[in-house]
């Protein structure tokens, strides 16, 4: 087959040691790989040439874990990161409010931990904004809201649900979390139209792209997101430029079935997330005693699904951050595979913030693979950060990355976007200097999180992840290659292109 263009770089990174200096592309594969002088020939016949000089190019970037309407929809919400004070949520709500636009104002992103006021927010500071307008915050990890009274009414949230924080008069404070905070979300998603929807998912892709990222897992549905979400997604693939595997976090195999997937999962809560206090952790938070977190699975209950999935040939993604609720899902995965064994099976366990040793090693002798977020680390790891507030000590034990690919366990990089910034790059970044020494991965080894394996997890590799004639022509063209550059520095690299499956959808101007 004649070329459509050629690669040219003097900095490849396939990933598999292979030194290249050119690659062939055609019908959106790469033909042909190897030296610059055996480019020659087809310089000369007049094919194409991309040449990317000493620009690093590498096999397209991966995003192992990204819900990606959520991540889309908060393009369009009121951001909220980075606030200091409760005062400075509001004035960015009251900002909006002017414009009159949002039926329900939505803000995302603020974090509790960097508040000075020195408390949480709290519904009644939501009514203090409005009491006509219907308002909701996310916390920054999405495992917790705040709503005010009108949000309430508009939403139908009942007082009884689990979750729901009822202060010491025995009135609803306004914060919901655990399975509250599941239905709240539920309902939000479900009032958004299906072409705002539409919107956020294009507008979430071209932040992916803009980013380096070329192909992505995309979580969805299910009970944290709307029920028509899947339906819309597949719809329109095409249109989006980058390579999306998706996830039905419905926990229904036939739901699964109806969509054409043979994986079902993602973000099928085992448990909640440290920053709210209600991962399954196996000690007290040091910043609350008594607590350590809740189980949202009831144990049978998470047996039989994973064994309905994992008999229907299925792959199956669960959520669990803490080290209860890790245990619990390789305990559902081992039952499955003892009473049915499959040699390739690649459940997979999504976050692992916390983890025993023996976990470990069953994992990696399950074949189970672990898709994390290195970038947690950035934002909330080492002395003096969120994890050290909420743990004591074991944030000395958080995201143990270099444990994990030691054990010979898959490791899928990924960002959870919009938790992190959909940015490989920074995830690389964070997996490098993660403040554990003995945790931080080398430069080629979180390249191969966010390529070889993250393919790996969604079973791409046959396509994805690495430079090779006869894989598709997914590239991330970078103006340094990462081990180039100050460790600190790696997530400031330009991104100059981003190829997939042979077309170019991003290029710097």
């Amino acid at each position: 087959m004649p070329s459509d263009y050629i690669i040219l770089s003097d900095k490849f990174w396939t990933g598999t040691g292979a030194e290249i200096g050119f690659a062939a592309v055609a019908g959106g594969r790469i033909t042909t790989v190897g030296s610059p002088a055996e480019a020659e020939p087809l310089i000369d016949a007049g094919v194409p040439v991309k040449d990317f000089a000493s620009k690093a190019v590498l096999p397209g970037l991966w995003d192992a874990h990204v819900h990606l309407l959520y991540t889309g929809l908060a393009l369009f919400w009121v951001d909220l990161g980075g606030a200091e004070l409760i005062s400075d949520i509001q004035g960015r709500l009251r900002e909006r409010l002017k414009t009159g636009e949002d039926e329900l104002l939505v803000g995302v992103g603020y974090d509790d931990a960097f508040l000075a006021d020195g408390r949480m927010p709290g519904g009644a500071d939501l009514d203090a904004v409005s009491t006509d307008r219907p308002i909701v915050i996310f916390r920054i990890d999405g495992h917790s809201l705040i709503h005010n009274e009108a949000a309430r009414q508009y939403l139908g949230i009942d007082s009884s649900w689990e979750g729901i924080e009822v202060g010491d008069d025995g009135r609803p404070t306004g914060r919901v979390l655990a399975r509250a905070n599941e239905a709240v979300r539920n309902r939000i998603f479900d009032r958004t139209s299906p072409g705002f929807k539409r919107e956020a998912y294009k507008a979430a892709a071209g932040l992916a792209t803009r980013a380096g990222c070329a192909a992505l897992c995309a979580l969805e549905g299910g009970e944290l997101f709307g029920d028509e979400d899947l339906d819309i997604l597949q719809g329109i693939q095409p249109e989006l430029g980058i390579h999306t595997v998706l996830y039905n976090q419905y926990p229904e195999v036939a739901s699964s079935r109806r969509l054409g997937l043979d994986r079902i999962g993602g973000c099928i809560l085992a448990d909640g997330s440290i920053g709210s206090r209600t991962a399954a952790v196996l000690e007290d938070y040091a910043d609350d005693r008594g607590n350590r977190g809740r189980l949202y699975l009831d144990n049978a209950w998470l047996k039989r699904f994973v064994a309905e999935a994992h008999e229907a040939g299925m792959q199956v993604a669960i959520h669990a951050i803490g080290e209860r609720a890790v245990r619990q899902v390789l305990d559902a995965y081992e039952a499955a595979l003892t009473a049915a064994p499959r040699p390739d099976h690649r459940h997979r366990v999504e976050h692992i913030e916390l983890i025993l040793e023996e976990d470990i090693e069953r994992a990696a002798r399950l074949g189970v693979v672990f898709s994390m977020q290195p970038a947690f680390e950035h934002f909330w790891g080492g002395p003096g950060n969120l994890y050290e507030r909420r743990l004591g000590d074991r944030y000395k034990r958080t995201n143990r990355l270099g444990s994990i690919l030691r054990a010979g366990v898959t490791l899928a990089g990924g960002s959870d976007s919009n938790i992190t910034p959909l940015a490989p790059l920074l995830g690389i970044k964070a997996a490098v200097n993660h403040p554990t020494e003995g945790e931080r991965l080398t430069v080629d080894e979180a390249l191969k999180a966010f390529t070889a394996g993250a393919a790996r997890a969604c079973f791409a590799e046959g396509n994805y992840g690495t430079v090779e004639a006869g894989k598709s022509a997914t590239f991330t063209v970078l103006g340094d290659h990462p081990a180039d550059v100050p460790p600190t520095e790696i997530a400031d690299i330009e991104v100059v292109a981003t190829i997939v499956d042979g077309d170019e959808v991003y290029t710097i101007v």
